[in-house]
């Protein structure tokens, strides 16, 4: 049977498609070029579907989740794969957010252990007023996160006429869809149309930061970005718009990189009174606890604490560690919660969500802390600040 290009299927399909495209392109502009290769030659006539901005964005993002092969006459993405049109709207949506590639995260062990920095703030009073405990962990945590920034694309800030910028969020369990029983579901999410959280970055002088190389794989990508701090919440309560101080949003520029090991370094535009974070030995042993932090989803910064090692580094330079993330994780520091120190960039993982066709909403994806984990590149082959 031969299929009919997407481009020629019925208006109400076809927007059903776009539909879909939107909500996976989040992770397009981090997709390695050659990837979106395509979208540099001519495209069919009949592609109306993909001619804008953002259907350009969704179709690469669909592309890059497998979901199309490139045509042999190179006009661009061909058919999908077999039978997708013998699929109703309903299993083609699932089909196409469980083919997600691997540079999407997930969760690990007995459930969601994420938490706002404003949580981890109460517990600290708490564990000083009640356990009587004058360093609790927590306060390591809040002190790290101040080294942590948010890549974003620049096209999100609004610029005020003080200088400073917000950014109006959308509402991120309406957005990617989650059922009511996950967490975070009401708070804001700095992404629209896959455009506009890209991952995350930390300090390692007053003026580099450290991220994934496909968050930020070269200078022209690194253009239209910015790196901004202070992406928080303080309080449970859920903020209309997103502000930022006009001296935590800067310009960034590819300093070094590597490929193979994923790992970036971003000059900053000019110096930060932000702390750096300092590098452990990038090579801890099976069952070292640590903790993330960053931005999943374009979600205020959140901590992942309770992560294991899981495997030894190996060849490539990478080593396995069981921590609760998502993509926007990419680019996060791994850190060992006895020392507080780096010992990894958080590069990859699992599938995020899982569509539920019953429930008709997105469950996070579990998995037990024996199975696996998030790829970490060892911050011993990354460049010394």
């Amino acid at each position: 049977m031969r299929h009919r290009h997407p481009g020629n299927w019925p208006k109400s399909r076809r927007k059903f498609l776009y539909a879909e495209y939107q909500k996976r392109a989040k992770d397009v502009l981090a997709a390695p070029a050659e990837q979106l290769s395509w979208l540099k030659l001519p495209r069919a006539k009949n592609l109306s579907l993909f001619t804008t901005k953002a259907g350009k964005k969704a179709a690469a993002a669909a592309q890059t989740l497998s979901v199309y092969e490139d045509l042999p006459s190179g006009r661009g993405p061909a058919s999908v794969y077999p039978e997708v049109e013998e699929l109703s709207n309903a299993e083609l949506g699932t089909e196409i957010f469980n083919r997600s590639e691997n540079i999407r995260k997930t969760i690990y062990g007995t459930g969601d252990h994420r938490i706002d920095i404003y949580t981890a703030e109460d517990r600290r009073a708490h564990a000083v007023a009640e356990a009587h405990d004058p360093a609790p962990i927590e306060g390591f945590y809040i002190e790290q996160a101040k080294s942590v920034g948010f890549i974003l694309h620049e096209s999100m800030l609004r610029e005020l006429p003080n200088g400073n910028f917000y950014v109006m969020p959308e509402n991120y369990g309406l957005i990617k869809g989650l059922c009511d029983s996950e967490l975070f579901t009401k708070q804001p999410c700095l992404t629209q149309f896959g455009v506009g959280g890209i991952g995350t970055a930390f300090l390692v002088s007053g003026q580099k930061a450290m991220t994934a190389r496909h968050c930020v794989p070269d200078d022209t990508t690194a253009k239209s970005l910015r790196l901004v701090f202070g992406y928080a919440l303080t309080s449970s309560s859920i903020p209309f718009t997103i502000s930022f101080q006009k001296e935590d949003v800067f310009h960034i520029k590819v300093a070094n990189s590597n490929n193979s090991d994923d790992w970036a370094v971003l000059e900053l535009d000019r110096p930060t009174t932000r702390p750096a974070l300092k590098f452990g030995s990038g090579k801890p042993d099976v069952g070292t606890i640590v903790y993330a932090l960053g931005y999943p989803d374009a979600l205020p910064l959140k901590i992942s604490p309770q992560g294991v090692v899981r495997g030894a580094i190996d060849a490539s330079h990478h080593f396995i560690a069981a921590v609760d993330a998502f993509g926007g994780n990419s680019g996060s520091p791994v850190l060992n919660s006895q020392t507080h120190e780096v010992e990894g960039i958080l590069v990859s993982g699992n599938s995020d969500f899982r569509w539920i066709p019953v429930d008709r909403c997105s469950r996070s994806v579990i998995i037990n802390n024996d199975h696996a984990g998030e790829t970490i590149c060892s911050i011993s082959v990354a460049p010394k600040p």
